[in-house]
């Protein structure tokens, strides 16, 4: 990459523009990413800079910044997830530096080497080097899947947003872009980051955030190959990039856009609760927020139809439009029942049992979810999507069918049955001398959906919320088409079913198809890698709810309006479609929720690898429970399993294929496909009865060494006994002083001491772990950027139920990386990482007081002999082969840290 670049530097100073290439050495820094620290230093950036003197301008130049990664992920090749878009961004710069095109503004390119170290070498660039202040915008490209077209999915925040909004809008010959994705990315719904939030959170810097997401299935695995990228692809995302490049550069308005305005986190406890926390009471509002003030009035609504158009448009404009559409809504229908109480009454029913049916129709999307994941086949829609239909949409068209046509059907519903049911439906007007009005009933029930959608769009209005689009264009669709139906036809009275396709195709067709479509292919691979803190199928069952809700809302009324045996015949033939595809996906292999294919080679496009994600780590502990003592009082070493999804080990023992449901009852049919490959897919034995490990709530973090600090989103973890590996360098912590200290502001009870620490010795991800025994002994300040008043805990997995209640402490976890640390077999560091801590503790105890620091080791280089063992090989090749794994070495070394004096 340097070579390439410096062959861009010496063509475009040919050229005559002034191009400067910087390699950037990190210095030494801190920040709060999540719950935990991130620390770093010695990362390397590639940094160009393209500036034409022929643009002469007084003060500050300011700059457009293009961001890629060039590392990956572990056991990754990461050809879209980012090496495609810094390949993209390097023949960016060979065209500029032909000087063919005019620049108004500078543009930078940052090569940033270490996203996947959960982005600390942006932090680097955007908090330490000096071009980082003549940003004023960014482009963050980023990988989520394996081509396709490449979606923004954050922007801003701020009156920016409109300036790059419409250059994608004009630049992508089809624009993908979705205000509703930004909404769900920052909600933390999606298990993943961005560099987008270091430039915005600690430059202060709006930006866009930009990725590829078709086929994420490949994301962060083996099969994250250049071959599955098109060339095509390859081309039209450098055309479309170029001629979204020249157009920010020419953009004089770009030289308006000021910095961010920075707040401050505040918390719901003062800060002498916050010090006492235990990992028990972190709640998830403790999360870091962003770090800017964003007025609501300058965001914007974004979306595309089919990437052949993309609107942008203000949010302050969307909102009055909302506004003037609700009160056109409101106008109809007044204008329609005017003060006929009859008419109001029979609306308000409507909207009653219009609501009664979303709301109890969302429980039993839940309970179909939970009964999936409990008894069920989990995640068969995985690897099949057309599942989808069978497991979920079948149920719930019957669960509507049956709510409309079999309980309040009219006038043969079973609730008709009651004399005040039927009363109040001769008071509204559905029964004239006993026969049912079913223009009335339609026209109620229809009354109904647009007055709910109305409400829906009115609060979220007021909550600020973009993605009000998606429901503002379904009212807008309806509402208009069938006033426009009425209109033209006023004196037609065509059947109820008639009016829906009039009044509902065009939006379903036109809008909600792309829509659910683009939320479900993005969703479903997602679900591989999302823990275990919910279920994946009730997930995707409200999420499949929640795209047919609307649906829902205008099919009442033509169901209502269908006769008995009709509605009888569609009961039936739901049910027996609903059950049938039950049995089928729970008693076959069709059920089966990964792929296997004869041949895995990553290579290979056409093999779409939808596979298990398995992390392996062979951890060798080593326990000091001594306080003071450096004295191994316990050591031991196994292979960390952790399966990703919510399968767990269900399918990594052996003979668990193809049956979907090895416990289920249904199982139990005899299949000669069973029998035949019994013994042909491997699986480990030592699985087979096994039981999930319990956190170890007394040592630091779980006494469990991880590559990220994410173990809260997990439950069943699994030790599969080993051998002590031979991973080196070891690590080593020295306690450089223990020093008392006078804090006037501490309770009599309290004394405090300040400790330095160093670590000399390690890989380059070592990181520290921390466990105080608050409130006894807590940890009130530390040598970290930490953005909040007193460091605040790390979550842990939440308590097994055979877990003994006890008291958790408080546990934090230090993430570190240092690039200019070898792998090699040096004894020390030559520059070591050094820290302090001052931690208060009660001294009137019988015992002096401690707390725990454990030093953990990931050896994940795949390419070198420390990152593998003997143990991980031999687990690795008895895999069935829908499982990906993910391996390691580590170590984890535990100190008792005594508070003497």
């Amino acid at each position: 990459m340097r070579q390439a670049l410096e062959d861009v530097v010496y063509l475009g100073t040919k050229s005559g523009l002034e191009v400067n290439l910087d390699e950037q050495t990190a210095m030494y820094s801190s920040f709060r990413s999540h719950f935990h620290i991130s620390t770093y230093k010695n990362l390397k950036n590639f940094i160009l800079r393209f500036h034409d003197p022929k643009v002469m301008r007084p003060g500050t130049r300011h700059a457009f910044l293009l961001n890629c990664h060039y590392d990956s992920a572990i056991s990754s090749p990461g050809a879209s997830d980012a090496f495609v878009s810094c390949a993209v961004m390097l023949e960016l710069s060979r065209v500029l530096a032909t000087g063919n095109l005019s620049m108004h503004n500078d543009v930078i390119f940052l090569f940033n080497g270490a996203e996947e170290s959960i982005l600390p070498a942006s932090h680097a660039f955007i908090t330490q080097h000096p071009w980082s202040k003549d940003v004023v915008a960014f482009l963050n490209l980023e990988g989520a899947g394996a081509g396709g077209r490449m979606l923004v999915f954050q922007s801003g925040p701020g009156a920016s947003s409109e300036i790059l909004l419409d250059a994608v809008s004009s630049s992508f010959e089809r624009p993908h872009a979705d205000v509703f994705a930004e909404e769900l990315f920052q909600s933390g719904i999606i298990p993943s980051d961005t560099d987008f939030r270091i430039f915005r959170d600690h430059g202060l810097i709006p930006g866009l955030d930009m990725a590829y997401v078709a086929d994420g299935y490949c994301y962060h695995t083996p099969f994250d190959t250049e071959s599955r990228i098109s060339p095509d692809c390859l081309q039209k995302t450098g055309e479309d990039l170029l001629a979204f490049v020249s157009t920010i550069l020419n953009d004089r308005r770009l030289e308006s856009i000021s910095k961010l305005r920075a707040k401050t986190q505040t918390f719901s406890v003062d800060n002498q609760s916050l010090v006492e926390l235990s990992s028990d009471d972190v709640l998830p509002s403790f999360r870091p927020v962003s770090e800017v003030w964003t007025p609501s009035w300058n965001r914007q609504v974004f979306f595309d139809l089919w990437g052949l158009k993309m609107f942008v448009v203000p949010w302050w404009s969307w909102k009055l439009m909302n506004w003037a559409l609700s009160l056109c809504v409101f106008i109809h229908l007044f204008h329609y029942r005017r003060l006929v109480v009859a008419r109001w009454t029979a609306l308000s029913f409507a909207t009653l049992l219009q609501i009664g049916n979303q709301v109890l129709g969302f429980f039993f999307a839940i309970l179909l979810g939970c009964v999936i994941h409990k008894f069920g086949c989990r995640m068969s829609w995985y690897s099949t999507r057309y599942n989808l239909v069978g497991v979920f949409v079948l149920p719930f068209v019957c669960w509507l069918v049956w709510f409309f046509t079999f309980f309040f059907h009219v006038p043969n519903g079973f609730v008709n049955r009651f004399r005040l049911v039927r009363s109040l439906c001769n008071r509204v007007r559905w029964y004239m001398n006993d026969n049912p009005q079913y223009c009335s009933i339609e026209r109620d029930f229809y009354d109904a959906g647009i007055l709910i959608l109305t409400v829906l769009v009115c609060i979220l209005n007021t909550i600020n919320s973009p993605a009000v689009y998606v429901l503002t264009i379904w009212l807008m669709g309806v509402f208009f088409s069938r006033l426009s139906f009425e209109t033209v036809f006023p004196t037609f009275s065509f059947a109820s079913l008639t009016k829906l396709v009039f009044t509902v195709m065009p939006v379903l067709l036109l809008y909600h198809v792309y829509e659910s479509l683009n939320m479900l292919s993005f969703f479903i691979p997602v679900m591989g890698r999302a823990g275990h803190n919910f279920s994946s199928d009730v997930f995707i069952s409200a999420c499949i709810f929640a795209i047919l809700s609307p649906l829902f809302l205008f099919l009442a009324g033509p169901l209502l309006c269908t006769s008995s045996e009709t509605c009888k015949n569609l009961r039936l033939f739901l049910v027996n479609a609903s059950l049938s595809y039950a049995i089928l996906i729970n008693a076959s292999p069709y059920g089966f929720p990964y792929t296997v294919y004869p041949s895995s080679n990553a290579d290979d496009p056409s093999v779409s690898p939808r596979y298990q994600r398995v992390a392996l780590f062979h951890t060798n502990r080593a326990f000091r429970d001594t306080p003071g003592s450096n004295v191994i009082t316990s050591n031991d070493s196994y292979v960390l399993l952790l399966a990703l999804d919510n399968n767990g080990i269900r399918y990594l023992k052996p003979d668990s294929y193809p049956n979907s449901v090895p416990s289920s009852i249904l199982s139990l049919i005899s299949h000669t496909e069973t029998k035949q490959s019994t013994g042909l897919y491997g699986g480990l034995g030592e699985l087979s009865d096994a039981e999930p490990v319990m956190c170890d709530r007394s040592r630091p973090y779980c006494a469990i060494a991880p590559m990220y600090p994410y173990l809260h989103y997990f439950t069943d973890l699994y030790h599969i006994p080993a051998t002590q590996h031979t991973s080196a360098p070891l690590t080593g912590l020295r306690l450089v002083s223990r020093e008392l200290i006078n804090n006037s502001r501490l309770p009599p009870a309290y004394k405090s001491w300040n400790l330095t620490f160093s670590i000399i010795s390690g890989p380059p991800h070592t990181h520290v772990l921390l466990r105080t025994d608050v409130p006894k002994v807590r940890l009130s300040n530390w040598s970290f950027s930490s953005g909040t008043p007193v460091p605040i805990p790390m979550p842990l997995p939440p308590r097994s139920s055979k877990e003994e209640k006890h008291n958790t402490g408080a546990h934090y976890f230090l993430y570190h990386i240092d690039a200019a640390v070898g792998v090699a077999s040096e004894l020390s560091w030559k520059d070591p990482w050094i820290f302090w801590l001052i931690v208060d503790a009660i001294t009137n105890q019988k015992s002096a007081p401690y707390f725990d620091v454990a030093v953990a080791g990931i050896y994940m280089d795949d390419r070198l002999p420390s990152s593998s063992s003997s143990m991980l090989l031999d687990i690795k090749s008895r895999l069935p082969p829908w499982a990906i794994p993910f391996t390691a070495c580590a170590s984890y070394d535990h100190y008792r840290v005594s508070l003497s004096y």
